[in-house]
């Protein structure tokens, strides 16, 4: 069920959250991405604040700060599944935070933190091998790119999501 929220512009955080969207210096193409994800992050925050506080109580408002976090951890995540080395503990390095609270952000959304990267590296691997422009190029080489250490595993966990392997993939299609 989808709801239409308004933050009115006279009201304290719906003020703030219209005078931070207005401001010209958000989308300067001077802003890196780390400070891009930080006024995401903060937009995030203030909209989630905004909308919780005209809807529902305080316990209600830190879920939405919660859920706010947690598609940043997301995001950053997503940019970062290439890299063999992606972890609770990298992430928490480069946010400042333990790793158990890496953990803990992803607790009541469905999906462990190494759930949810496995997914969505599989995912890509599948793009990837479904994609005619990497058919020259060998499941063992796609699955390094997206991150995965081992080929074994690779293969084990490409099997039990899609109920195939990588191979029968292309077969599937025609590559």
């Amino acid at each position: 069920m989808r709801r239409s929220v308004t933050l009115r512009a006279c009201a304290p955080i719906g003020a703030l959250v219209s005078s931070f969207t207005r401001n010209p210096l958000l989308t300067a193409p001077a802003l890196s991405p780390q400070d891009g994800d930080i006024v995401l992050d903060t937009l995030c925050r203030l909209l989630a604040l905004g909308i919780a506080r005209d809807q529902l109580g305080r316990e209600h408002r830190q879920d939405a700060v919660r859920a706010a976090r947690l598609v940043r951890l997301k995001r950053l995540v997503m940019s970062r599944l290439t890299d063999p080395d992606l972890s609770a503990a990298s992430l928490a390095t480069t946010l400042r935070v333990s790793p158990r609270n890496i953990h803990l952000m992803f607790e009541g959304s469905g999906e462990t933190f190494s759930e949810f990267v496995t997914a969505r590296r599989l995912e890509a691997c599948r793009a990837s091998l479904s994609d005619p422009n990497h058919a020259a190029r060998s499941v063992a080489d796609i699955a390094f790119e997206w991150g995965f250490g081992n080929v074994s595993t690779f293969y084990r966990a490409f099997r039990a999501a899609f109920d195939m392997a990588p191979s029968e993939t292309r077969m599937y299609i025609g590559l």
